[in-house]
């Protein structure tokens, strides 16, 4: 099913991928994974299979990454919007005060 090719490469399939019996349950990762295992040193099979998860784990938080960073970008330009609104207002409070006083 499994195993060394001739050419060396290794070819890892499960064996649910040649049953063809009527179950309906087709090929699941616990027949990868159990395949990997058996075809590999432990060393690699653990080290590929810790990879693999974390390549989902990245794979499934990327999406929420994204929109944290979107939704903090937005707060800071609203911020900086906040600052410079504020700036404004006291440059236009001091202009005025200026020609309240010129005027007495």
């Amino acid at each position: 099913m499994g195993g060394i090719t001739r050419s060396g490469s290794l070819c890892v399939v499960p064996p649910e991928v040649h049953d063809h019996g009527d179950d309906g349950q087709g090929v699941n990762m616990e027949g990868y994974i159990e395949q990997i295992f058996k075809e590999l040193p432990f060393g690699i099979a653990l080290a590929m299979v810790i990879f693999l998860g974390i390549l989902l784990i990245i794979w499934l938080l990327l999406p929420l990454w994204v929109l944290f960073i979107q939704w903090n970008t937005g707060k800071i330009k609203d911020e900086i919007r906040n600052l410079a609104d504020q700036l404004e207002k006291k440059e236009w409070d001091a202009k005025n005060k200026g020609t309240v006083r010129s005027k007495e």
